[in-house]
């Protein structure tokens, strides 16, 4: 991708970031701007990388006029939901690794040793 291209891309992934805090607070223009700036300066990255967690919703502003609200945090983060399909986690688990995997009274356990290390495996942020 060109250097042009990236910047027109992130200049839409601001422009809807902005349109989205102006839309959840009904703030101007101008402010959802600057919140944008302020955030990206006090976490140091790039303006578009807060554009892109406030479009994901990442990040939520609290308050409406300006997005600052008086004595308090101006940003909060949510929280993800992730949705697993033990079903399939567990079949695949069960087929995948050798049937030989067992207790010493003979129970068998691939699918549970599988299904707990794809799980341990989930990246924790």
């Amino acid at each position: 991708m060109s250097n042009l291209e990236e910047r027109l891309a992130a200049r839409k992934l601001i422009d809807r970031a902005k349109g989205r805090l102006m839309d959840d607070h009904g703030s101007s223009e101008q402010d959802a701007w600057r919140f944008i700036q302020r955030q990206a300066m006090a976490n140091r990255v790039k303006v578009d990388e807060i554009a892109r967690r406030i479009v994901d919703g990442e990040l939520t502003a609290l308050a409406a006029p300006g997005l600052r609200p008086p004595g308090g945090p101006t940003i909060r983060s949510v929280p993800k939901l992730l949705l697993l399909d033990g079903h399939s986690l567990a079949y695949r688990a069960f087929y995948a690794l050798p049937a030989d995997l067992s207790t010493p009274d003979g129970t068998i356990t691939n699918a549970v040793y599988g299904f707990t290390s794809m799980l341990v495996k989930i990246p924790r942020r």
